[in-house]
């Protein structure tokens, strides 16, 4: 019986590569602004092989976002302070390791205001902290009884998530610029409020 011939393994280092170039153009170029052709000429690779890993400039786009933060579940450390600054420390990292990644987010959620796809997009990929996460730590809080049974987890979710955005990108500019110990000072002011009165 025959078999059709498998194709040569994708090359890993192309991969990097390409991503790595299309993070560099993004916060300039913006996903308007950004060209397959270019990509391909900082990348060092033909037109011919972007194009048979991505079909437009958006899935390269998103594929490349999406590459900045790998999905993990929420840590466990057995706390909600414990829980929140371990996730708050991963998403930072994450984030820090991209180029100019505020002007990045800051160029694509404002092209995104009239393209409801890409601003799903950039939301998922850019905006720094999952929400998801900080939920599922909240509401372990709840079942452990280290936070009150009443706690409104959307609200405290948009409190940590929302001021952590707000001095990332319009205070500090960076995530580099944030100090560690506002991730303590920002724990603590919330816990005060929706913790457990044991």
């Amino acid at each position: 019986m025959k078999t059709g011939r498998r194709g040569r393994p994708r090359s890993t280092e192309v991969d990097a590569a390409i991503e790595r170039v299309t993070l560099e153009l993004l916060p300039e170029r913006g996903l308007r602004g950004l060209s397959m052709e270019e990509v391909a000429a900082r990348a060092g690779v033909s037109k011919a092989t972007l194009y048979r890993r991505f079909t437009s400039k958006r899935e390269l786009v998103a594929a490349a976002l999406s590459a900045i933060r790998s999905a993990q579940p929420a840590p466990d450390t057995g706390s909600v302070p414990g829980d929140l600054l371990a996730l708050f420390e991963r998403e930072w990292s994450a984030a820090k390791r991209v180029h100019n990644v505020t002007r990045l987010a800051a160029k694509l959620l404002g092209e995104a205001s009239d393209d409801a796809e890409l601003f799903e997009l950039a939301q998922q990929t850019l905006v720094a902290f999952d929400r998801r996460a900080i939920s599922a730590i909240l509401r372990r809080g709840i079942k452990r009884g280290e936070l009150r049974q009443n706690t409104n987890v959307a609200l405290a979710t948009d409190i940590l998530h929302g001021t952590l955005i707000y001095r990332t990108l319009v205070v500090d500019r960076s995530p580099a610029g944030v100090p560690p110990s506002y991730f303590r000072r920002l724990v603590d002011a919330l816990l005060a409020g929706i913790g457990s009165r044991r």
